[in-house]
């Protein structure tokens, strides 16, 4: 699959779902502060305590979404966000607990539960390697200040992709189910291609995947 291939495959899941779905957002807004807290609003939120935010479109709220917060320790806490939407939540600007501060939070990912998560670490001598996660199997947790599950067991995540699954055929060869570092980066030939991706769908306007950092 060319690169050209992969951006259509993408582009036919957005023009599904803009078909079936309207193009209301709600952003939910994690907030830096002591409380590490979460709130919902009507518009993108600003100010200096907003850590991320995160706009949630009608086709995350269904139990086919996922949110992903990717921590610096290799741990990733797996979310449902129509979990967030259905409680209290919903109430406009009703606050509540939104992360774990024991670990810097790195990356925050809104996708279906068929994607990827593709992690880039580094071992304890340096040396860069990557692997990718399905994401189909993994426990949804149902606190947002759980640490969740280790993804990275041994060595320092600093890059994290979100890879549809219509681009399974790229990553094929880097699947690992297990928490090891994965496979060496140089030895990778798609890696190129996924950054290009990344910056692709990034541009996508109301993207199925939502990527934050």
């Amino acid at each position: 699959m060319t690169l050209k291939e992969a951006q259509s495959a993408y582009l036919n899941r957005v023009e599904e779902i803009h078909q079936l779905q309207s193009k209301t957002v709600r952003w939910v807004c994690l907030y830096n502060d002591d409380e590490a807290h979460v709130a919902r609003h009507k518009m993108r939120y600003e100010n200096d305590n907003v850590l991320f935010n995160i706009p949630i479109y009608p086709w995350h709220n269904n139990k086919q979404a996922r949110m992903l917060f990717c921590y610096a320790n290799g741990h990733v806490n797996v979310l449902n966000p129509y979990n967030l939407l259905k409680d209290k939540l919903r109430y406009e600007g009703f606050k509540k607990s939104g992360y774990n501060k024991s670990s810097q939070l790195m990356r925050v990912f809104v996708c279906d539960k068929k994607d990827y998560l593709v992690i880039c670490s580094r071992n304890s001598q340096g040396f860069p390697y990557i692997k990718a996660v399905s994401l189909d199997s993994r426990t949804v947790h149902a606190s947002m200040c759980a640490m969740g599950n280790i993804f990275v067991k041994e060595g320092t995540p600093y890059r994290w992709m979100l890879v549809p699954w219509e681009l399974k055929a790229w990553i094929r060869p880097i699947i690992l189910r297990n928490t090891g570092l994965g496979y060496p980066l140089e030895e990778y030939i798609r890696y190129k291609d996924l950054i290009e991706f990344e910056k692709w769908a990034s541009k996508v306007s109301t993207p199925p995947m939502v990527s934050i950092s």
